[in-house]
């Protein structure tokens, strides 16, 4: 019985250069979607500032504000009456955070908001057990 055996010659240099194209093509947008906001400086409980904010923009569920700030994903605080979200603002408002607390305040026009961020990193696998077996 005669088997065929799999020529790698027969396969064109084209095909060969299209695998390494696309592979190249990929490995290159992943390390600039992975690098893009690393100039950024990422809020946090210890910052203090007041800043005046022209350009925002949400970026999976982040925001980026003025090409210079993230902010994690926020959540209203727990004394606010209004339920509007912080991705919901329209630009221009202005921020106030207080270095130690989590809150941050927004004043667009007369109305004054306060949020609140989880100021906590990326969940470990210790939180992912404690989450499981603990509730």
């Amino acid at each position: 019985m005669n088997i065929k055996r799999f020529n790698f010659n027969s396969i064109s240099t084209t095909y060969y250069i299209s695998i390494i194209t696309l592979i190249t093509a990929l490995s290159i947008g992943l390390y600039l979607d992975l690098t893009k906001y690393d100039n950024h400086m990422i809020l946090n409980k210890e910052h203090n500032f007041k800043m005046e904010i022209d350009k925002m923009k949400i970026d999976r569920g982040v925001a980026v504000l003025n090409d210079k700030l993230i902010i994690p994903p926020t959540r209203i605080s727990k004394n606010e009456t209004n339920r509007k979200r912080f991705a919901e603002l329209s630009d221009p408002f202005t921020i106030i955070k207080k270095s130690g607390e989590s809150e941050f305040i927004v004043i667009k026009f007369s109305d004054t908001l306060i949020f609140e961020f989880d100021g906590s990193t990326d969940p470990t696998f210790t939180d992912f057990f404690d989450n499981v077996f603990n509730n």
